[in-house]
């Protein structure tokens, strides 16, 4: 296959890959857009009014932290945004029709840039609905069912797409370079013999062509394996969350049965590990082995360290700044088993510290006010307690549950 029906075909590959792909120059400026993009960027260029040739004008009305991100990034080349989630409101303020995306953004070089966008807003509903059943206690077996439905569609659907970016590296590793090479070497051995036949001038010529599109073609492969290796990292990430949320899903609903702290706990930092890594904060964990298992609902008890984490993250966004460290601890005494989750986040006035665990209640800009308080209900059913404390606004919080050990 030459060079050129190879990279046509390669094209094709990106043009329907089922994310989306836009090559800007440095200002912005589209060069390269392939068909998700176009689906889901067009309508938004038309209703800001915009003729969807830059891309920077787009997104300073969408997603302007993109812009900020960008116009601070240092470096000639790297990875400037991975996986950021933002929400492009309807005009009419219905939450409902608003769309959901995650953003991914490179720099290519100091002349370009790639950014990688996908529409999440199917699974960004689904999330806020099993939220809300989990917050009301209405999860019945038959929506279990449903939802582990939904994830092994999703676990099939991620599977496929990792089997295609497998399909696409191997046509990657299939190139000419090696050929283009060997015909390099050939014509600079022949020059001699060339420049009698055609002159001196054009066999110089041909041996500097074959030699730019050896390079021009490296380069090019160089970038896809990149790309390409950087997918393949974020599906393996993806199968791995959804294992174990089958793995909670098989848990009959309300079933008490033995289970270990330990492990819930490891699954919930699990589960949360790429979001604390982005955000570049620093984990300490003491899980020692050995801890005695106590009787519960393994799924409820998951619910509840996902929410703290949750929580605890979202305390140090608004916080801001550096050298931020999230701290996970079990322990045990003669009555209670202890487990601390503390962070280095906003931390909470005295006046609010009593308001904490009511219903509606909460500190967040966007927040329900039910995580805490159906964190203690369900605490309060395994006859466990939930305390805060912090040293107050700005000085971080931590939170301390104690699950009684059962009586000899």
């Amino acid at each position: 296959m030459n060079i050129k029906a190879q990279n046509q075909k390669m094209l094709s590959i990106i043009y329907q890959i089922p994310v989306g792909l836009v090559q800007t120059d440095a200002t912005g400026g589209v060069q390269e857009m392939n068909a998700m993009a176009i689906q889901f960027l067009m309508p938004h260029f038309v209703a800001a009014g915009l003729t969807g040739e830059n891309l920077f004008d787009l997104l300073r009305a969408l997603f302007p932290k993109a812009i900020e991100a960008i116009k601070a990034y240092p470096k000639p080349s790297g990875n400037i945004i991975q996986q950021e989630r933002f929400k492009v409101s309807q005009q009419d303020g219905n939450d409902n029709a608003s769309q959901h995306f995650i953003l991914t953004i490179n720099r290519l070089s100091e002349e370009n840039y790639l950014f990688i966008i996908d529409d999440i807003t199917e699974l960004y509903t689904k999330e806020q609905e099993l939220f809300q059943i989990q917050q009301e206690h209405a999860v019945e077996r038959g929506k279990f069912e449903v939802i582990s439905g939904v994830l092994h569609d999703i676990g099939n659907a991620v599977v496929g797409f990792g089997a295609y970016l497998t399909k696409v590296k191997q046509l990657n590793s299939n190139s000419d370079t090696l050929m283009l090479k060997k015909l390099a070497q050939f014509i600079e051995a022949n020059q001699s013999d060339l420049a009698v036949g055609i002159g001196a001038p054009k066999a110089g010529a041909m041996l500097s062509l074959v030699n730019a599109l050896r390079e021009e073609q490296e380069e090019h492969l160089k970038k896809m394996e990149t790309a390409i290796t950087d997918q393949m990292n974020i599906v393996t990430h993806v199968k791995d969350i959804l294992n174990i949320q089958r793995q909670y899903l098989k848990v009959d609903n309300n079933e008490r049965t033995l289970v270990s702290l330990r492990s819930i706990v490891g699954d919930a930092l699990a589960m949360q590990l790429a979001t604390l890594e982005k955000r570049n904060i620093a984990i300490q964990t003491y899980l020692p082995d050995g801890l005695p298992p106590i009787k519960g609902d393994r799924t409820k008890l998951m619910q509840v360290f996902l929410n703290l984490i949750k929580n605890s993250i979202e305390s140090i966004d608004q916080k801001g700044g550096d050298n931020h460290q999230l701290i996970l601890r079990l322990e045990q005494d003669q009555q209670a088993i202890i487990a601390t989750v503390q962070d280095t986040g906003i931390g909470i006035p005295p006046e609010e510290k009593g308001k904490l665990f009511q219903r509606g209640f909460t500190t967040k800009n966007i927040g329900s006010g039910l995580g805490l308080n159906g964190s203690q209900s369900i605490l309060a059913a395994h006859n466990a307690t939930i305390d805060i404390d912090s040293p107050g606004a700005g000085q971080g919080a931590k939170v301390t549950i104690k699950y009684p050990l059962p009586k000899p």
